[in-house]
């Protein structure tokens, strides 16, 4: 299952479907903080989720100390091999 927005995805969390992967750009338009701030919604109702962000190298050395334990970042430009080794 997928979401398009962050609302989407929201919602898609609150639904209560089994989800094991939340993968999500780490900023998202118009909130720079809003990947992290699903991840930590969805933390809250699925401990031990594991997070995948997509982002930029220098965004994810900074934000770092913000990130799940679980988490791990795809830098772009990412392959989708990396995307499934990082998702197993």
């Amino acid at each position: 299952m997928s979401a398009q927005t962050r609302k989407e995805a929201l919602a898609l969390l609150d639904r209560g479907d089994s989800i094991d992967v939340l993968f999500s750009e780490i900023a998202l338009p118009g909130d720079g903080l809003a990947g992290i701030r699903l991840a930590r919604h969805a933390a809250r109702g699925r401990p031990g989720i594991k997070v995948l962000y997509a982002g930029e190298r220098e965004l994810a050395e900074r934000l770092k100390l913000l990130l799940f334990d679980c988490s791990a970042v795809l830098e772009k430009p990412y392959t989708v091999d990396q995307l499934r080794k990082l998702a197993a």
